[in-house]
């Protein structure tokens, strides 16, 4: 597989057709039988108009698709690039055109009126064998597109399924989703990303979040002053980049075993029936958000001072709990103590033997200062973890949650708890590592969702020393920001593993925007002031959830 990456010439479709042409026999000659290239690879992206692009959009199959399968034909490959569509049948005599347009493009005439549409097509040496139109549009591409009303495809091809999204689909959890449901093998995705450095963690967790290999290839350059972040790469099911391109290269190849990625969406769906259950009904509800925050007369909501503490577990919940919450003591000097902390996951022998155990630790948590507190404890003969949030020294709501990630007791449905300062979702950072728990709390309108967890394996890794250039895969920051939702996790000490706890906001391309993160290793607490009042940017974000108004609920619709 390979994905290609360059900076298209605007309006000049022969020559980026040249180009594409060149960088498809290079990347055939490395052993690619997929190239991918980026999102509207003819034409270059900017447009202002749905008259300025006209004169370059053509029909799907039309002459770049018919242009892409000589070439796939003659190099035995299959090829997914980007183009500006006009919809409707092909254009007929040429007659029918007032003139020729420059590049040799047709000029706008009664068919360049139709739908235009930011398009990927996938062509092989039979033909074209799909297209598909993209259905989040961003930024320039809502000047003149028409969004993609149909789910995302997966066409067979000799090299497996290959399903296709286009840039801004990925911030979307459903897309991909969709698409593993469907039988893909992998994903091919042209885009024009510039919002972040690249490999994004964002593509590497929908590739890990469903077990598909992503094919990204990214825009490098600037036009009409955004600076495009280039980035192309290969991911595996896991979500490990297996290569980019290096400085002026234009090209990542790498093998990938699409075996391996069927094998292990096996072994998901065999537990994931939960996903179709009545815990997760907010999936398919499309619901008009409209948080009691943004009524007439509300008074503004002051920061809310969140904390979390990281350290090791054994098996006496009631002892590691108290060694957990003096690490609160003096985290925040001067100051009043957090509202809310997040404690990691205990752990007891038999907690139906001692049922007193978690009221206890409710109650203990009144000398460690918070007025709220979340906490788990793991009960090692039966295997359930009860979540509780308590308050004053009393249980509030609980859950328990089985090694299937199946939830029961009274806060088993996914929807927030309501408190004095807003909504707060509960959750095991177990049932972070799939999208759709958290994603059911936002829908149901949750401010913050706190997760306490004993996970060996963290899915936040650290920088690469080996490998600079790619920013580091953290799910925990992508799952706040993929919701518009904070986020605080928590999570146990293993030996040689655990932590990674920590607390974000709930926009992730906003960089320097405030959060913590505790280090994998040894005890550690932190805390943050998180902004809920929607008269400032980040409670707005929260308050709106813009990426949940545009999510495409259909796609989950009987897909479990």
């Amino acid at each position: 597989m390979a994905a290609a990456q360059f900076a298209p010439a605007h309006g000049d479709v022969p020559a980026n057709l040249g180009l594409i042409g060149r960088l498809l026999r290079q990347a055939v000659a490395r052993g690619a039988d997929l190239v991918v290239f980026p999102e509207l690879a003819t034409t270059g992206y900017y447009w202002p108009s749905g008259e300025a692009i006209a004169p370059y959009a053509e029909t799907v199959p039309g002459p770049a698709t018919r242009w892409l399968a000589r070439q796939c034909r003659e190099l035995g490959c299959h090829v997914v690039c980007g183009l500006a569509e006009r919809g409707g049948t092909p254009a007929g005599p040429r007659r029918r055109w007032r003139a020729r347009g420059p590049a040799g493009q047709a000029a706008a005439g009664p068919a360049a009126r139709r739908q235009l549409f930011n398009t990927a097509a996938l062509v092989g040496p039979g033909g074209l064998v799909g297209r598909y139109r993209k259905a989040h549009l961003w930024s320039w591409d809502t000047l003149w597109a028409t969004a993609g009303a149909q789910p995302p495809a997966a066409w067979s091809t000799p090299l497996g399924r290959v399903g296709v999204l286009i840039c801004a689909d990925l911030d979307y959890p459903e897309g991909t989703s969709w698409l593993a449901t469907a039988g893909a093998d992998l994903v091919a995705v042209p885009t024009c990303w510039s919002e972040e450095p690249t490999p994004s963690p964002v593509w590497r967790t929908r590739a890990r979040d469903n077990s598909l290999a992503f094919v990204v290839a990214n825009v490098s350059g600037t036009e009409q002053g955004v600076t495009f972040s280039a980035g192309s790469c290969v991911i595996d099911e896991d979500g490990r980049v297996l290569d980019w391109p290096r400085g002026s290269e234009p090209l990542a190849s790498a093998t990938v075993d699409l075996a391996a990625g069927r094998a292990r969406r096996r072994r998901r769906a065999a537990g994931l029936e939960w996903a179709a259950s009545g815990a997760c009904e907010a999936l398919d509800r499309n619901v008009q958000l409209s948080p009691p925050a943004r009524s007439p007369g509300t008074r503004p909501r002051p920061a809310l001072p969140v904390a979390i503490v990281q350290g090791a577990a054994g098996t006496d919940a009631q002892q590691d709990l108290a060694s957990l919450g003096r690490r609160l003591v003096g985290l925040r000097p001067g100051k009043a103590p957090p509202a809310l902390a997040v404690f990691p996951t205990l752990v007891t022998p038999d907690l139906d033997g001692d049922r007193g155990l978690l009221p206890r630790l409710a109650l203990a948590c009144r000398d460690y200062g918070p007025a709220e507190v979340v906490l788990s404890v793991l009960d090692l003969r039966t295997g359930l973890t009860s979540v509780v949030l308590a308050a004053a020294g009393t249980i509030v709501t609980s859950y328990q949650v089985d090694r299937d990630g199946q939830r029961s007791g009274e806060g088993a449905p996914l929807r927030p708890v309501m408190r004095a300062w807003g909504a707060l979702g509960l959750l095991t950072a177990a049932e972070l590592l799939r999208p759709e728990p958290a994603r059911c709390l936002a829908i149901n309108g949750s401010d913050l969702i706190a997760a306490t967890g004993r996970l060996a394996s963290p899915p936040v890794e650290a920088a690469f020393p080996h490998a600079p250039a790619v920013p580091p895969l953290d799910l925990w920051r992508v799952r706040a920001g993929e919701n518009n939702c904070y986020l605080a996790v928590a999570n146990a000490t293993l030996p040689g593993g655990g932590g990674m706890s920590a607390i974000h906001g709930p926009d992730y391309y906003d960089h320097a925007a405030p959060r913590v993160a505790l280090a994998a290793s040894g005890p550690g607490r932190a805390s943050l002031a998180l902004t809920l009042d929607p008269a400032a940017p980040p409670g707005r974000l929260v308050a709106d959830k813009p990426l949940l108004a545009r999510r495409r609920p259909e796609l989950y619709a009987g897909s479990g």
